[in-house]
């Protein structure tokens, strides 16, 4: 039986279209006398027709001096690069296959050409960029676009408006965060089983629903649908940790800095950053700040 590997939906949460949708998604507000800051749960990757900006969200972004987003891929494009060619490929004869059953390496493949991709280009990969190298192959297949995800679209609007362009972490911190996990973890969350199916064509088929429903409830302000994901998604605690956990608290100190700076600060991380039992928010609420909304 082929089995679907659910991280590939969890760690990057990619949706399909929903024809004549308009979102309205969640926002959360942080302040002190001089300061606010805009907390904005984002999806990466969306379908073109989808109208997801609200007159909330508009006064909020415009209103801000400074807009932060996890990594500037935009400006930081060609170093991105450089480390994901440096840290996620394998040396010498070593593969991908090297690091898994017969059975998950057949999988592997035939989710790789189910999705548009020659197996061969994923066995050079090390696991964590084979995950984001399918994550990124589901989304084309389903007719998704990364310029119309919230960080791509709303930073050359950003900079045209004279915003400050800020970061939440390097692009260092923002690669190791996966690629300095040991082999086994990455191999557990690129390999994790979840639902039974036939073929990889089935497996396809249930994604889009699945994904579907992600995006009504995105488009919904949903939070506790967003963050009903638990580590068990993830395919290894140690993964969950790493993109999950650590992410949100190295992100904290830097928040309360934002804080110390008086304007308005509108900060657009990934959705399931803001959501579940070790979101952002709460992180923020139990270091005693008061954290409105969504």
């Amino acid at each position: 039986m082929w089995r679907l590997l659910r991280a590939v939906l969890a760690l990057i949460a990619l949706l399909t279209p929903l024809a004549g949708a308009t979102a309205q998604p969640a926002m959360w507000t942080l302040s002190d006398e001089d300061t606010v800051i805009y907390l904005f749960g984002t999806i990466h990757t969306l379908p073109t027709e989808l109208h997801w900006r609200t007159p909330e969200f508009d006064a909020a972004f415009e209103a801000a001096d400074t807009f932060c987003v996890e990594t500037d891929v935009v400006a930081k494009g060609l170093e991105i690069l450089r480390l994901t060619l440096s840290e996620g490929v394998f040396s010498g004869e070593e593969r991908l296959r090297d690091h898994m059953s017969r059975k998950q390496t057949r999988e592997l493949h035939e989710f790789a050409r189910a999705v548009g991709i020659v197996p061969e280009s994923i066995e050079v990969q090390k696991p964590w960029q084979a995950l984001m190298t399918l994550s990124a192959a589901l989304s084309a297949k389903l007719g998704l676009d990364e310029a119309s995800g919230v960080e791509l679209s709303l930073l050359p609007t950003a900079r045209a408006d004279g915003k400050a362009i800020c970061e939440m972490e390097t692009p260092e911190a923002h690669i190791y965060a996966l690629s300095k996990l040991p082999l086994n973890v990455q191999i557990a969350a690129l390999t994790h089983e979840d639902e039974d199916f036939d073929t990889a064509e089935e497996a396809l088929e249930y994604l889009k629903i699945e994904m579907e429903q992600l995006i009504r409830d995105w488009s919904s302000g949903d939070v506790e649908a967003i963050g009903a994901y638990d580590i068990e998604d993830y395919g290894h605690p140690d993964f969950y940790e790493a993109i999950i956990v650590k992410r949100n608290q190295n992100w904290i100190p830097r928040i309360e800095n934002l804080l110390e700076e008086p304007g308005t600060k509108f900060i657009a991380v990934g959705a399931a950053h803001l959501a579940g039992p070790d979101s952002v928010v709460i992180m923020l609420r139990e270091k005693g700040y008061t954290v409105e909304g969504p």
